[in-house]
């Protein structure tokens, strides 16, 4: 027996008439896919909402007045400073500068170098130094004024140390004039003496007296390193009829980049104005390459080096009188 597999009679499909067909087109859109319908729905609800939240942001508020324009851009610090106009007309000297470098005597490199720059120099020496002694005696040599480098008390001793050798407030006077007479002694090129450190003992006139008594009696200049805003030494000096000068400019890079060509413009204008100025400086080798570019510039622009003894002058009676009328006045 074969069993033979029935199919399920497939249903006719409906047909519909026209008249039936026409409301159907008419019922989806007059003749468009409802697909298409849906879709510009969708489209108009996107645009009408997107409208709604630009509509939504505030604004951001408008100046009331014209913008600021923009700032300039900023210049690079320069630390290679040119000269301020001098006023001297070309190949004239239009001052003078009294170079005084401190602290030799440890290093003969320093010395060296300094000497290498072809000018009048004062060189001060610290005593009891390993090169203090060969140091004073070629400076001398050639032709340079060589000052004894007093070591003295600071204001903070003894955080600060003057080192060997200084003068200090708490020794005897006889102790006190021991010591500068042997330093002295040991560097018998010195023609006068400046003081190393000393913001205490420079402040202290009955000391300072002291040591201008010895100056005068070996007939030596001072010279003021203004280490203390209230130094007597200057004053000291002019009264006790000894040679004496004071320190105008530093010129030392420890107070930061680019001081060291400040300092050297400043030391310019001043000899513009006043035709004589006193730098110290130290055998720092930021010190020594600043002096090999400026010392040419400057003497170009007609300042000329000299040594301590050509601007102190032994002062006259009247002078000493008249100093120490202003000191009781400044006091």
């Amino acid at each position: 027996m074969q069993f033979m597999r029935q199919e399920t009679p497939r249903r006719p499909k409906r047909r519909i008439p026209p008249k039936h067909l026409d409301h159907a087109r008419k019922s989806s859109g007059g003749g468009r896919p409802l697909g298409a319908w849906i879709g510009g729905a969708l489209l108009g609800a996107f645009v009408l909402g997107t409208h709604v939240l630009e509509s939504s942001i505030p604004s951001a508020p408008r100046p009331a007045g014209p913008l600021p324009p923009a700032p300039p851009p900023q210049q690079e610090t320069k630390t290679d400073l040119d000269l301020p106009p001098l006023g001297g007309a070309p190949g004239q000297t239009i001052g003078r500068v009294a170079l005084v470098i401190d602290d030799l005597g440890g290093h003969l490199s320093a010395a060296e170098r300094l000497f290498g720059l072809g000018i009048p120099l004062t060189i001060a020496v610290l005593p009891g130094e390993p090169h203090s002694r060969t140091i004073s005696r070629e400076a001398a040599l050639r032709g340079h004024d060589v000052l004894l480098h007093q070591p003295m008390e600071p204001a903070d001793f003894p955080r600060s140390n003057p080192g060997p050798r200084a003068l200090l407030k708490r020794m005897s006077p006889g102790e006190q004039m021991r010591i500068l007479r042997e330093n002295l002694d040991s560097l018998p090129e010195a023609i006068g003496i400046n003081n190393h450190m000393g913001s205490a003992y420079m402040r202290d006139r009955p000391a300072v007296d002291r040591v201008m008594e010895e100056l005068r009696r070996r007939g030596q200049l001072f010279l003021d390193s203004v280490t203390a805003p209230r130094s007597a030494g200057y004053w000291s000096a002019r009264r006790h009829g000894v040679p004496a000068a004071r320190r105008d400019v530093f010129l030392d890079p420890d107070e930061g980049e680019g001081i060291l060509e400040r300092q050297f413009v400043e030391l310019a204008r001043q000899v513009a104005n006043r035709e004589t100025a006193i730098a110290i400086g130290h055998p720092h080798p930021e010190t020594l390459d600043a002096l090999d570019r400026w010392v040419p510039r400057m003497r170009e622009a007609g300042i000329e080096f000299v040594k301590i003894s050509e601007v102190v002058n032994q002062p006259s009676a009247a002078s000493v009188q008249r100093s120490a009328g202003e000191e009781r006045g400044k006091n």
